[in-house]
């Protein structure tokens, strides 16, 4: 049974899984302040920080569901308007990603991070995550993004699955190598270049979701 859901749905789930990945990956308060924990306050502080964000993400992908399965079991042309408000959102990452190109990383040591244990730490990064409007919209997208699939009992489950555990990686991954002086000095010099790319990804796939709509 789950071997044949991902045989005819490994479409959807692989277009899941890369706009999430690169809605995570993206600059945002959550990025930044692992980036500026990772190097001001060290490896244990970031990893803390990261496992709060990690939580507000899994309760942020419970609530996306719920609402998510309401929806669509009660009107046909919810597939549509998803479709197209997902598709707006992405074309608006794609225009940050662009404007932030534009801008410089700058480390604010000991500005945004002032818990001193790592217990506060994880509560910080969940308090950050579930103020993060930014967070929520990327669930929401992650799932409209898979609604040809989502009248499977499996696609809510496999979804959250999916993307949390590319959250985990994505967050840790950060803490784990912004740690280093040279990865973060070796990001602020590529910011330009990452920001272009990750604009471009957003535009390619806006413009994917408005073709389907059409």
């Amino acid at each position: 049974m789950m071997f044949n859901y991902f045989e005819n749905y490994w479409q959807n789930l692989l277009l899941v899984a890369s706009v999430f990945a690169v809605g995570v990956v993206s600059p945002g308060p959550a990025t930044l302040m692992i980036l500026n924990s990772a190097v001001s306050r060290g490896r244990a502080q970031a990893l803390a920080l990261s496992t709060g964000l990690i939580i507000g993400s899994i309760i942020w992908a419970l609530i996306a569901a719920i609402g998510f399965a309401a929806a669509i079991s009660t009107s046909a042309t919810f597939f549509l308007v998803m479709k197209l408000i997902a598709s707006f959102y992405l074309f608006y990452l794609a225009i940050k990603s662009f404007r932030s190109s534009m801008t410089q990383f700058v480390l604010k040591q000991g500005e945004l991070l002032s818990a001193k244990s790592l217990w506060r730490q994880v509560m910080v990064g969940l308090l950050i995550q579930l103020t993060n409007p930014k967070t929520a919209l990327i669930w929401v997208l992650a799932f409209s993004l898979g609604a040809d699939a989502a009248l499977q009992p499996q696609f809510y489950p496999t979804v959250i699955v999916l993307c949390v555990g590319m959250a985990v990686m994505i967050y840790a991954g950060y803490a784990l190598l912004f740690s280093s002086t040279k990865v973060s000095n070796a990001y602020s010099k590529m910011k330009r270049q990452f920001d272009l790319v990750v604009g471009t990804l957003f535009a390619s796939a806006s413009i994917v979701m408005l073709s389907s709509a059409a």
